[in-house]
């Protein structure tokens, strides 16, 4: 390759008229040759997070993120929900010594019972009102959060802005505890239909609750926010 770079350096189209083919045929070889050599981007996994945890080990605790290898030690009696991001497989963990997988946990002399919770982004297409003001776009895919009161993760962040885009409010601002804010814990419950932009730091995403969304009890990842 260090060939070809300085055989392009020395080029010069008044010595070498004839070689121009030549050269953009270099260049595409060597576009070719230095794309080749670059490494693939490994797919990262989300990796899983500890949604409810009862005496459970020093050092692990509720809503902490898990990574593959990662072992939580239940025994004789502890007991926890562990959820993993990339599939959105949930599980409910009794005793045993827990060894966290990419996908799923392989528990030790404990019991654990698993679902896969419908956490995939809803897509809502616009209403007729907010068609009739927007001449040029129809639709308008938004990911839309199917509970009042949504689980935010924003990793080195201290605090989250959830400012009301369609509507003129006040801005909801929320303290992040290690990068998470878990809104149903606290108590606060976003307008359904409404679109909020959810800010921390420089990191910004913006949302809409689903306009059929009510107060209760909704699993946390179906309620999942990340920045």
């Amino acid at each position: 390759m260090q060939r070809i770079k300085k055989q392009m350096r020395s080029y010069s189209p008044e010595k070498h008229p004839v070689s121009v083919m030549t050269a953009i045929g270099l260049s595409v070889l060597l576009a070719g040759i230095s794309a080749a050599a670059l490494p693939a981007r490994a797919e990262q996994s989300a990796g899983a997070l500890v949604e409810e945890i009862e005496s459970g080990p020093a050092g692990v605790a509720q809503f902490d993120s898990l990574r593959a290898g990662q072992t939580v030690d239940l025994r004789p009696s502890g007991h926890a929900i562990i959820s993993y991001l990339d599939n959105c497989r949930r599980e409910t963990i009794s005793g045993g010594l827990v060894k966290i997988g990419k996908t799923e946990s392989v528990v030790e002399g404990g019991q654990v019972s698993r679902e896969t919770v419908d956490c995939g982004t809803k897509q809502l297409a616009l209403s007729g009102d907010s068609q009739d003001q927007s001449a040029t776009v129809v639709f308008r895919p938004l990911p839309t959060v199917p509970s009042v009161s949504p689980f935010i993760i924003a990793d080195r962040a201290s605090k989250v802005t959830l400012t009301r885009t369609d509507k003129e409010m006040a801005p909801v601002v929320v303290a992040l505890k290690k990068g998470r804010a878990d809104l149903q814990a606290a108590g606060i419950k976003l307008q359904p239909g409404g679109v909020y932009q959810v800010t921390a730091g420089k990191r910004k995403t913006t949302i809409m609750i689903d306009p059929a969304a009510k107060p209760g009890e909704t699993p946390l990842l179906r309620r999942l926010v990340k920045l």
